[in-house]
């Protein structure tokens, strides 16, 4: 390795301390709060990251399992490795792409724009690499067993080419798609494309398990038409059909057109992930990209937080919705989880003659949700800016408390509003459907409450850490998934007695109330001990 990488001019001792950085760095172990957290809170954040794209990969390996044609089955493998590792890269990687404030650190120092090229890229590569094993390993041993070694190989060759094609092509195009459109356009249009994301994956657990059968799947085939070859998934996916002997002119037209694209995206990258041109997209970043000048800030009544640390706190979420990513699609992810949900119990409904859908995994999601908001809002990448929390003479206690009330009122009543209209074109009976949304909401503002008593933080004051608090976390997971299932049929069964209802009504009023003052008093006191993370 080091006389390969000193013939291609990179200076193999700093390629190896900034790659080593680099990746201890990627673990989002929160940046600069990391010798504040314990190492095993970051191990454990890496494998619940690892679980849930290798759960992804079994899936869509069982789905290439029942897939007879193995072009198609490759096809769709290589489909969805396409997505995941461009969706990573694109929102997850917006910074490890091209950091702008590498330039800031390594710019004095006597480093060539090679080796920079040569340590980020491959930083970057191994977290493609990774993501890609991950998801597309298993259906590689399906390959295997199912269609013979050559087509098990060849859809490992394919698989990382795949991987390799969509990184290259990212880190050549990313910034300049980041001036033509400027920054912020682009982040709120991979945020929208994220959640696109979102509903094709539910979409496609949801399709297979409720609409496609077997023998659907079984018989799903491609055309051999040229026509094929203008979708870059066909190109991939003749590696194994090559490999098989099953191959045809199509199939060889495909690999050469990977090959050649591979080729243009290697040249494309000359002048890409230098130091001088990360100074650039750092300049770039901090203007705001956008061609437009920013509009004139206006006055806009609220009815509500108007004064105090409870403006404040809504000014913060709000800003951080419009220009967090991360935030903004950690709140939008319940919608296609709803949608499915509703789909499914819609489909159970009419399986079973039943007049009215099953709501029970509706109900799940929107118990669910108060737990996902809080989540959100405790931890950003900003976190080193809540110095301000320490640094005025803000009440932080009232600060967790008008960030309950914010979520309740900004999030939770719009989402309950939106749930409420999409099932009144599925229920007939409104006065049903008004005591399910009642009973629902006071549910989950019960939620809400439960999740700030057990960890109550100051909104997006540490840095992001998976499975932390996981206990807590699973805790109120169970709690909100037992609730959300015996709801719907709570309803049902004292719909027909008002006064029962309203005895429940007011039992869970007075339990909100119960766990508000709980809270309250948690939060005062928790409030005291609360630490700067940055």
């Amino acid at each position: 390795m080091r006389r390969l990488l000193s013939a291609l001019g990179v200076d193999y001792a700093q390629w190896r301390a900034l790659t080593i950085a680099s990746l201890k760095l990627d673990v989002r172990s929160g940046g600069g709060a990391a010798a504040a957290l314990s190492n095993q809170r970051s191990g454990g954040g890496i494998l619940g990251r690892m679980s849930g794209f290798a759960l992804l990969g079994v899936f869509v390996a069982i789905a290439a399992a029942f897939i007879g044609d193995r072009f198609a089955a490759s096809m769709v493998v290589l489909s969805y490795v396409t997505i995941m590792v461009a969706t990573a890269m694109l929102v997850d990687l917006n910074v490890v792409i091209l950091s702008p404030t590498d330039y800031g650190v390594l710019g004095p120092q006597p480093i060539s724009s090679r080796t920079y090229f040569a340590a980020k890229l491959t930083n970057i590569l191994v977290y493609t690499l990774a993501l890609a094993t991950l998801v597309g390993l298993p259906t590689v041993v399906v390959f295997l067993v199912k269609h013979g070694l050559a087509s098990g190989l060849a859809g490992i060759v394919a698989l990382y080419a795949c991987a390799v094609t969509v990184t290259f092509a990212i880190v050549a195009g990313y910034a300049r798609l980041a001036r033509a459109v400027g920054v912020r356009r682009l982040r709120t249009a991979l945020s929208w494309v994220q959640l696109a994301v979102s509903f094709v994956f539910y979409g496609a657990f949801f399709f297979v398990s409720e609409i496609v059968g077997r023998s659907v799947l079984a018989n799903f085939t491609l055309p051999r038409s040229p026509w094929l070859l203008l979708y870059p998934g066909t190109w991939f996916a003749s590696y194994a059909e090559l490999a098989a002997g099953a191959g045809d002119w199509l199939h060889v037209a495909g690999v050469l057109a990977s090959l050649a694209l591979m080729a243009l995206l290697v040249g494309a990258m000359r002048g890409r992930l230098s130091l001088e041109y990360v100074e650039q997209l750092g300049m770039l970043m901090a203007g705001g990209g956008d061609a437009r000048a920013p509009r004139a800030a206006r006055y806009r009544f609220r009815l509500w937080f108007r004064a105090g640390e409870a403006r404040a706190v809504a000014i913060l979420v709000r800003s951080q919705f419009r220009n967090d990513m991360r935030f903004r699609m950690g709140v939008l992810a319940i919608i296609p989880l709803t949608v499915i949900y509703l789909l499914m119990g819609v489909s159970d409904a009419r399986e079973a003659g039943g007049a009215r859908p099953d709501l029970s995994l509706v109900s799940v999601a929107i118990l669910l949700f108060p737990t996902m908001l809080r989540a959100n809002l405790a931890a950003s990448d900003a976190f080193r800016a809540s110095w301000i929390y320490f640094a005025t003479p803000a009440d932080r206690a009232r600060l967790i408390r008008s960030a309950r009330d914010i979520l309740a009122v900004f999030f939770l009543l719009p989402y309950l509003a939106l749930v409420g209209v999409t099932l009144s074109f599925f229920v007939d009976d409104p006065l049903w459907l008004l005591a399910y949304l009642v009973t629902a909401g006071l549910m989950s503002n019960l939620m809400l409450l439960l999740a700030t008593l057990l960890n109550p933080e100051l909104p997006f004051a540490r840095p992001h850490e998976k499975m932390q608090e996981t206990s807590r976390v699973i805790f109120v997971m169970i709690v909100a998934g037992l609730a959300g299932i015996l709801l719907m049929r709570f309803v049902d069964r004292l719909y027909g007695n008002p006064l029962a209802l309203a005895t429940v009504f007011g039992a869970l009023i007075a339990a909100s109330v119960l766990i508000g003052r709980l809270t309250r008093t948690r939060i005062e006191r928790q409030a005291a001990q609360l630490e700067f993370l940055g």
